[in-house]
């Protein structure tokens, strides 16, 4: 039997899900503009797609932006980990993240930010758990590393609302704690199917 070589980070196909999240992200922000004007006139489809994407969208092209960033950073995760695996981890972290976040801002009567916080905060936990560090260096007398950045833009998005941004990206740490504390979740997957389908 023929051994499987894992496509390498710079191959279109090693990250089908981290493109589909950031085209989401970036794509949501121009056509939630045109439904979001069409809402206000009751159209159910415009009410129901202003709805669903709350949880996608973010308010701002430069908020996306970064979040498409931060996510595109965290593909040496699904290249690490396969496709399909990763799908599963970004289905059960999402589920988890925005469950709690409907369950904790009902508690402390805040609602969440819109956006992908949950699922990018679920995913950071991975990335701090699983992902070593490469290099580490001094600035200002500040020990570093190559991952500071990414959990500098991170930290941006989790106090850009105040309470509702921190409502959302601690429900994602909860969330992603959960999974990694689940050998159960853990084994979820995507169908490969699928997967060759994206």
């Amino acid at each position: 039997m023929a051994s499987q070589r894992r496509p390498a980070a710079s191959q279109p196909s090693a990250f089908p899900f981290t493109k589909l999240l950031v085209f989401l992200t970036l794509g949501l922000v121009v056509t939630s503009r045109m439904f979001a004007s069409r809402a206000k006139s009751s159209d159910p489809s415009a009410v129901a797609y202003v709805v669903v994407s709350h949880a996608l969208t973010y308010p701002s092209l430069g908020e996306a932006l970064l979040a498409a960033l931060v996510l595109y950073q965290l593909r040496v995760m699904e290249v690490a980990c396969g496709p399909s695996k990763y799908g599963g981890l970004v289905l059960c972290c999402g589920l988890i993240g925005y469950g709690l976040e409907v369950v904790l801002g009902r508690l402390v009567d805040v609602s969440g930010a819109s956006g992908l916080h949950p699922v990018i905060f679920s995913l950071l936990v991975g990335y701090f758990l699983d992902v070593p560090r490469q290099s580490r260096f001094s600035l200002f007398g500040v020990e570093l590393s190559d991952k500071s950045f990414l959990y500098g833009m991170a930290g941006w998005l989790a106090v850009v609302h105040g309470g509702r941004s921190l409502l959302s990206a601690g429900s994602g740490v909860i969330g992603g704690y959960l999974y990694w504390g689940s050998g159960v979740l853990q084994r979820v997957a995507v169908p490969e199917d699928l997967v060759a389908w994206l």
